[in-house]
């Protein structure tokens, strides 16, 4: 069993790394081609259709990996036909409804509603992209559900690099406008679409009359809590763009999108691997050997996460303004200023699948209470401080309502199991990092390039070995490492 998981945890790690890459490929090429104005409206719609599709799925995406194996049991209370037909003609024809509502609102609220004459047509022409998240998600749950690990992160690496090459040749060939953007991702999306429906269902029996109104109901009972989880996530990481939209333009969104998509893109390339294989092993140790060992694994995880964190935080701050330059062309200079409140929000939030792992492996349900408490929180500081300090403003509000989170995470979680924080080690290792960071700041080249090249070796060399003089931990991975290689 720990094998097979560590193969699917492996699998989806790797998937998740080539995505993040096609990602880092394509934001230079879309911020340079596109104006800044628009890349602010690009980031915009592309939320509005996250959310909208959530509502789309109509939580029916959490039920599909729980109710599999009973529909694959003799003794399950449905049987296969039902199961898949009812999860199939329920997802697609809530996906229809949503996607139909949705098109008729955008088409009866009049052009003053939108402010900017581009968004009525691109919210509009990009709502089919709706049905196609709903789709995605089902054909998606159901390789899960079947463990088909491989073909599933086969699947999520194709589709980013097929939109990505779309992308790329529409915007060099065809049409540098958004609304080739979309056309590109909608016919690319949907042909890839087609691909793994056909393989995910070819050998699945769906019959309409089989559908089962009752299967139906008990499926969405079940995942509409997690539904709310899932809206609240999206309204905390997404919503100020709204709010920046609305208040100071989209000028001033497609800066903030710039330095917040580059702050993702490095958290992600850091420590994904480490969110999705974290979990499923102290759920293990809880069942297999209970709290005492989960909580001594945790806290080790903890202390050596705080150890990346700081100077993650520390390193992006001082190569910001050369690498966003870099990347976009200097068009989203206003940028930089956001980018050392939304990697600290980002890697603090980090924390939170430690200290509040009490919550995941037994209260999960408070979790989505928690997270629109923050989101609120996030709403109403953007909706303050935006007027008054601009997109850093907005920064200020992320990294608020992150730290909230994570506090309010890791009190609900020691009711369960209580993580012991290790205040001194990060202290001691901010105060590493602010030296690191100073030190950074002072090299000067004139090439920027060579300069970010010169900046990563010192910091990461410095920092190296300021930590083995300092942290006897350190040493002794190190001294263990080197003993296992003679």
């Amino acid at each position: 069993m720990l094998k097979k998981l560590v193969v699917h945890a492996s699998r989806y790690s790797l998937a998740g790394l080539a995505a993040t890459f096609a990602g880092l490929i394509s934001f230079p090429i879309l911020t340079r081609m596109l104006s800044v104005s628009d890349y602010g409206l690009l980031s915009l719609v592309i939320t509005t259709i996250y959310f909208i599709s959530a509502f789309a799925k109509a939580g029916l995406q959490f039920s599909i990996v729980r109710y599999q194996s009973d529909a694959e049991s003799e003794s399950g209370l449905w049987d296969r036909e039902t199961y898949y037909s009812t999860t199939v003609f329920g997802m697609m024809g809530s996906g229809v409804l949503v996607m139909l509502f949705w098109t008729l609102l955008v088409y009866l609220l009049p052009q003053s509603f939108w402010g900017e004459h581009k968004l009525k047509s691109l919210f509009l022409m990009t709502a089919i992209l709706i049905m196609a998240e709903v789709t995605v998600s089902m054909l998606s749950g159901f390789l899960q559900a079947r463990q088909q690990s491989g073909w599933l992160s086969i699947y999520r690496v194709c589709e980013r690099y097929l939109i990505l090459a779309a992308t790329v040749y529409t915007l060099y060939f065809v049409s540098q406008s958004l609304e080739g953007v979309f056309t590109a991702r909608i016919i690319s999306q949907f042909l890839i679409i087609g691909v793994l429906a056909w393989f995910v269902l070819k050998d699945t029996p769906l019959i309409p009359n089989k559908t089962s109104p009752r299967m139906l109901k008990e499926m969405m009972f079940y995942g509409i809590p997690l539904l709310g989880n899932e809206l609240v996530s999206i309204i905390l990481s997404l919503g100020d763009r709204y709010l920046i939209q609305w208040q100071i333009g989209s000028e001033s969104l497609g800066a903030y999108a710039a330095a917040y998509n580059l702050c993702e893109y490095v958290r992600m390339m850091l420590v994904i691997s480490l969110f999705q294989a974290i979990r499923p092993m102290y759920f293990k140790l809880w069942t297999e050997q209970g709290p005492d060992e989960t909580r001594a694994f945790v806290e080790r995880s903890l202390y050596f996460y705080l150890m990346i964190c700081f100077p993650v935080i520390a390193g992006v701050t001082a190569i910001a303004p050369d690498l966003l330059t870099l990347l976009t062309s200097g068009k989203y200079t206003e940028g930089v200023a956001v980018i050392p409140y939304i990697i600290a929000g980002l890697m603090i939030y980090g924390i939170h699948v430690m200290v509040g792992a009490g919550i995941f492996i037994n209260k999960s349900s408070v979790l989505m209470w928690l997270t629109l408490i923050a989101a609120t929180i996030n709403i109403i500081a953007n909706y303050f401080l935006i007027p008054i300090y601009g997109i850093t403003g907005a920064g200020m509000a992320t990294l608020l309502s992150y730290v909230l989170l994570t506090l309010m995470e890791a009190l609900a979680g020691r009711k369960s199991l209580a993580i012991k924080f290790p205040f001194l080690a990060a202290g001691k290792f901010a105060g590493l990092s602010l030296i690191m960071y100073w030190v950074l700041s002072q090299i000067h080249v004139d090439n920027t390039l060579v300069k970010m090249l010169l900046q990563i070796l010192a910091g990461t060399l410095l920092y190296t070995c300021m930590i083995l003089i300092a942290d006897s931990n350190a040493r002794k991975i190190v001294l263990a490492r080197l003993k296992n290689t003679a």
